[in-house]
């Protein structure tokens, strides 16, 4: 029986919501990231081969975003929030971006964590409580 959840740990103790895409590192560690679409969050994997052995170990974090809490906000690791990530890619400079399926957005993470939109409207996300933490862009402007 298969179950489905949110929890950081090794291997197996992990669990995910919808897993959706992954990205993969090599250099300067091995690593991959996963959206875990429903859990709405950025999920990192270290691979961790033991000395002298054939063991690996893949160590679970949750490395950007609240875990069931989806929404918009830019900010660092936990501060940031996503809404159903689906699509994830990695440039040379080890920054991860992400599409939202339900956010409508384009983010840039780097790797210390840091979460900024690149690309797509903000707006919506001020009209529903408690997704954004920014004013929406029609409440700033001025009248002519």
């Amino acid at each position: 029986m298969s179950t489905h959840g949110h929890r950081d740990g090794e291997g197996s103790a992990a669990m995910f919501r919808s897993p959706s895409s992954v990205a993969y590192t090599y250099y300067p560690n091995e690593e991959i990231y996963v959206c875990d679409m429903r859990n709405h969050v950025i999920r990192k994997i270290t691979v961790a081969k033991g000395y002298g052995s054939s063991q690996t170990v893949n160590n679970v974090t949750t490395f950007a975003g609240k875990p069931n809490r989806p929404g918009h906000r830019d900010g660092s690791g936990s501060m940031a929030l996503f809404w159903n990530p689906v699509g994830i890619t990695l440039d040379r400079n080890n920054n991860l971006y992400i599409t939202e399926r339900q956010g409508h957005l384009v983010r840039k993470v780097n790797p210390s964590g840091e979460v900024t939109t690149i690309a797509g409207d903000t707006s919506w996300a001020s009209s529903i409580s408690g997704l954004s933490s920014r004013p929406s862009p029609s409440s700033s402007s001025s009248s002519s």
